[in-house]
């Protein structure tokens, strides 16, 4: 890989880290209960709605995952300058 696909890699795990972490902290804290899902004209019911913060974390440690790894392969974050 070269310099340049591992910082387009760093920014847009960076941006799905963010988008999940609003995500889950939004569910979370603003006690959302969501009963059933529309895809594609189909319902969905959701019988146990604690799978969706789980879901949701398990997502977030997906991506944070994905992060570590571009973020460890960029030789200059800046801190060590600082």
């Amino acid at each position: 890989m070269t310099p340049d696909d591992i910082r387009k890699g760093f920014v847009a795990e960076r941006r799905n880290l963010l988008i999940t972490s609003f995500a889950l902290f939004f569910y979370q804290q603003a006690g959302l209960q969501i009963e059933k899902i529309n895809i594609l004209g189909n319902d969905a019911k959701i019988s146990d709605p604690s799978w969706i913060a789980f879901a949701l974390w398990v997502l977030w440690i997906y991506f944070f995952v994905r992060f570590y790894q571009y973020f460890r392969r960029i030789p200059d974050t800046g801190f060590q300058k600082a």
